[in-house]
């Protein structure tokens, strides 16, 4: 049965990721889809999300009303609803249904009102609306050595067995 050999620990923790250049050198052929997939604006992931829209829909990383943990910021909801209400997007598929679902409660939240107008605002003016976080970095997170591959092309940590 497949989930003994080894499906299951995929299923559960996914494989470690590798070093682009790791996988260059060792299969051109794997390399060149990674690359071709990451360069495709229609195919988010392979086996999962064909959209970034998908993606933000069924994560409900654009629903306001969730906790501010798992969606997006305040300002980044604001803009894809000021975007979403501004007329027909450049490519249809950019956006979902404006009529049900995840886009009809963006758009008809009332608590981003005043976010909304403080973007557009900012906009006008011809300002950033990204949210940075200027918080200093703390010591440990400046060290450089934080890749999931060793110098050798060892793994630092290893998939489930």
């Amino acid at each position: 049965m497949a989930i003994e050999e080894g499906v299951h620990d995929n299923l559960i923790c996914p494989p470690a990721q590798e070093d682009l250049a790791v996988v260059y050198k060792r299969d051109r052929r794997r390399y060149d889809r990674i690359i071709a997939r990451a360069l495709d604006p229609y195919q988010v992931d392979e086996d999962g999300y064909s959209s970034i829209s998908e993606l933000l829909e069924q994560s409900q990383a654009l629903d306001p009303t969730r906790p501010k943990n798992p969606r997006l910021t305040n300002n980044a909801l604001a803009r894809i609803a000021l975007d979403v209400a501004s007329g027909r997007p450049p490519n249809e598929s950019w956006v979902g249904n404006r009529t049900k679902g995840p886009y009809k409660k963006l758009l008809t939240d009332r608590s981003l009102r005043v976010t909304q107008i403080e973007v557009a605002k900012q906009l006008t003016a011809g300002k950033s609306v990204a949210t940075f976080s200027d918080r200093p970095l703390k010591a440990s997170d400046k060290r450089g050595d934080d890749s999931d591959i060793e110098e050798d092309g060892v793994y630092t940590v290893r998939p489930p067995s």
